[in-house]
């Protein structure tokens, strides 16, 4: 797995974390995310990217979006330490379209490269 960190500082006085990672493969990355899952997947604008809340004991709220494609084993994890920063956070994310990532995919069309995530 290749990944990395990045923190952002919110408008809200706080930080949030951003764990960016490419795994080697995809049905190992999708098992070791919802293995953890802790409630119901969030709205998104898009249907190429899933989204849901990750229980971790050491996240006061933590977050995972991957690329629902196979052939592209691509995520992000967010943590941050309220409701509102992880809603802060979430607006600050920009997940490029998956064909911009690897050339032109055959089921990637027309999808926008920010969107919004209702998150509870």
């Amino acid at each position: 797995m290749v990944d990395r960190y990045c923190a952002v500082d919110l408008a809200s006085g706080s930080e949030a974390q951003f764990h960016y990672s490419q795994w080697r493969d995809f049905d190992r990355m999708r098992l070791n995310y919802r293995n953890d899952q802790g409630g119901a997947d969030l709205v998104l604008e898009r249907d190429d990217i899933h989204a849901f809340p990750v229980i971790d004991v050491d996240a006061v709220r933590k977050v995972v979006l991957y690329y629902r494609l196979p052939d592209a084993p691509w995520a992000v994890t967010i943590y941050a330490e309220s409701d509102t920063d992880m809603t802060l956070a979430l607006r600050l994310l920009e997940i490029r379209p998956v064909k911009q990532l690897r050339g032109v995919g055959r089921q990637q069309q027309n999808v926008p490269a920010s969107f919004r995530v209702d998150y509870p």
